[in-house]
C-alpha cells in the first residue's frame, strides 16, 4: 500500500488546544502511524507542513505536498474540538472520521473502531464532509481522523497517542502493530547522545522556514551516511530550529535532518544594513570560528535565521555575522 500520512495544521497556524494540545499531539500520531506502517512495509510519504503562516497557506501546502505522489489514500489526522469540557461529565466526545463520499467509508468506519476500542471512547462513526479543503482537493481517496477531543477532560484521561496510532494503522491495513518501540523516534533519542560530535552553527529560539527546491532526504542524523527516514518532495514548507556547520538543518517537528544547502531556500528573509566600519563573515555562528569574508559599512545582507547567540545566517550561505554590528532595514 501507498500512502500520504499529515498532521493537521502548522507550527505556526495552529490548531485547537485545551487540556490537548492539537498540533502536538497530531504530531505524535503522525510520526508513529508513519513508522509502524513502514515497519509493515507499506511506502509512507510524509505531507505535513510546519511552516504555513495563514490557514490558506497551510492548507495548500498539504495538497501541494500531497499530489506530488501518487498514492492510495491521503490520511489527515487532528484532534476535535468543541466539547468545552474541562471537569469531567462522564461523557466522552469520541473519535470521528470525515470523507469526501462514501468511497472511503470503509477504510475510515475501521479506523473509527480500531480508535474506539482501543481508547475506550465513543465512535461517531464515519461522515461526509464536501467543505474540507484536503478532502476535495487531494487526487487521490482522502480521510480526515478527529481522533477525540481536545477540550473534553474524560477524553484526555483516556488519550495515548502511541496507541492511538497503533489502532489507525490496523484500520489502514487490517495488521495488528507487534512493534512496541516506535523505531525512528527510538534512532533520534540515540542520537541525542551523539550530537557532541556535531558542530552546531546555530541553535534557534524559534522556528525559521525554508522551502525545498528539490527532493531532499530527511535522516537521523546531520551526515549523508545517516539512516534515512524519508524523503520531502520539491515546494514542500518545512521549519528548522538548529543549522550544522556543514548546513543541516533540523526540522522543528522532531522528524530529522535535512541539507539546507543546494537543497533548499528561505521562505522569508530580513534585510540587515551593517552600521559598524567591517563585520567578519564567519563559518559558523560564533566570533571565534574562522573568518571567510569581510563586508564593508552599509553592506546589506538578506538573514534567514538567527541563531541564540544573536548571529544571522546569510540568505544565500555564504556565513553568519554577528547582528549586534547591524541595523534592520
Amino acid at each position: 500500500m501507498i500512502l500520504n500520512v499529515h498532521a493537521g495544521h502548522s507550527l505556526i497556524c495552529r490548531g485547537a488546544s485545551a487540556i490537548l494540545d492539537e498540533v502536538d499531539e497530531d504530531r505524535k500520531v503522525k510520526n508513529a502511524v508513519i513508522n509502524y506502517l513502514r515497519q509493515q512495509g507499506h511506502t509512507v510519504y510524509d505531507c505535513t507542513d510546519d511552516s504555513g503562516r495563514t490557514q490558506r497557506d497551510n492548507l495548500s501546502a498539504i495538497v501541494r505536498n500531497c499530489n506530488t505522489h501518487t498514492v492510495d489514500y491521503d490520511v489527515s489526522i487532528h484532534l476535535n474540538s468543541g466539547r468545552n469540557d474541562y471537569t469531567g461529565d462522564g461523557s466522552i466526545g469520541g473519535v470521528e472520521v470525515y470523507g469526501f463520499d462514501n468511497g472511503v467509508a470503509g477504510i475510515s468506519n475501521r479506523i473509527c473502531n480500531e480508535i474506539s476500542d482501543t481508547l475506550g471512547i465513543t465512535n461517531r462513526g464515519f461522515k461526509i464532509n464536501k467543505g474540507l479543503y484536503v478532502l476535495s482537493s487531494t487526487k487521490a481517496p482522502a480521510l480526515l481522523i478527529e481522533c477525540c477531543f481536545v477540550d473534553d477532560k474524560d477524553d484526555a484521561a483516556r488519550w495515548n497517542a502511541d496507541n492511538c496510532a497503533k489502532a489507525i494503522v490496523k484500520g489502514i491495513t487490517g495488521a495488528a502493530v507487534n512493534h512496541q518501540e516506535n523505531e525512528t523516534e527510538a534512532k533520534l533519542k540515540e542520537n541525542e547522545y551523539n550530537k557532541k560530535s556535531y558542530i552546531i552553527a546555530g541553535k534557534a529560539e524559534k522556528m525559521y522556514g525554508f522551502r525545498t527546491i528539490k527532493p531532499v532526504t530527511v535522516r537521523v542524523a546531520p551526515n549523508d551516511k545517516a539512516d534515512i527516514i524519508t524523503t520531502i518532495p520539491s515546494g514542500s514548507n518545512q521549519g528548522i530550529n538548529q543549522i550544522t556547520k556543514d548546513g543541516w538543518g533540523h526540522l522543528a517537528n522532531n522528524a530529522g535532518w535535512i541539507l539546507l544547502k543546494g537543497y533548499c531556500t528561505a521562505i522569508n528573509s530580513t534585510g540587515y544594513e551593517l552600521k559598524a566600519s567591517e563585520a567578519a563573515v564567519r563559518e559558523t555562528a560564533s566570533g571565534k570560528s574562522r573568518r571567510v569574508a569581510t563586508l564593508k559599512k552599509g553592506s546589506r545582507q538578506p538573514i534567514c535565521f538567527i541563531a541564540s547567540n544573536g548571529f544571522g545566517l546569510i540568505s544565500n550561505f555564504a556565513g553568519w555575522v554577528n547582528l549586534k554590528a547591524f541595523k534592520k532595514i
